[in-house]
């Protein structure tokens, strides 16, 4: 359970005003009945009637309402702490000197050979690659990873962004993979480089690499 993607969700209603809502609407149900027994027994419960209810109210209210649109968003990103919970199999680095191996996406080689030490008169860029299994879930899911690489010397952000993957149903098996640097090498000051990769704030992999 993930009780912060919870609470965001939470501040994002109340932000887009479907918090204070007028009682027998889909909002103040939710607010009063669905979140509180969450918190109370610590568990989420199957959210399949709220996410059929929501959209009903999409479908009365039409799509140009834009309140029932965006509290359909909100849902979705609740399907997804409830249906994801990955298991990281393998995180390193390789070198590359392309920013993106393939259009439209950066290309992941399963099982391809990783390390943690890059040489800074050849390396261009430097990619991290995630490897994970995870269960099979009822619908596609859009997967959202947010990494950062921090500079250790000074202890600074030295790039961060933003993974977004589309996983189907059906697998239970994925790889994902970005990179950071430059289109010619020489650029990369030497030191140690720590990244880290996290999905709804909680950090699911993190290691090191070095620079010599």
């Amino acid at each position: 359970m993930n009780l912060a993607a919870l609470d965001e969700i939470e501040n994002e209603m109340r932000a887009v005003g479907l918090w204070d809502s007028r009682p027998g609407t889909l909002e103040h149900w939710l607010q009063h009945t669905y979140l509180p027994e969450v918190r109370a027994a610590e568990q989420i419960p199957a959210p399949a009637n709220v996410y059929d209810r929501a959209h009903d109210e999409w479908v009365k209210w039409g799509p140009e309402d834009d309140g029932p649109k965006k509290l359909l968003v909100l849902l979705r990103r609740l399907d997804r702490v409830l249906e994801f919970h990955p298991k990281v199999l393998r995180f390193g680095f390789y070198s590359t000197s392309e920013s993106a191996e393939i259009p439209g996406g950066f290309r992941c080689e399963w099982g391809r050979a990783l390390g943690t030490r890059f040489s800074s008169t050849e390396a261009c860029r430097i990619a991290w690659q995630l490897e994970m299994e995870h269960e099979k879930r009822e619908r596609m899911l859009e997967m959202v990873l947010e990494w950062s690489i921090l500079q250790l010397a000074n202890d600074s952000v030295f790039a961060r962004g933003t993974h977004r993957s589309i996983l189907p149903g059906g697998w239970t098996k994925m790889a994902f993979a970005e990179s950071w640097g430059w289109n010619q090498p020489g650029r990369w000051v030497k030191g140690r480089y720590r990244t880290t990769v996290s999905y709804w704030g909680e950090t699911i992999a993190e290691d090191e690499f070095t620079i010599e």
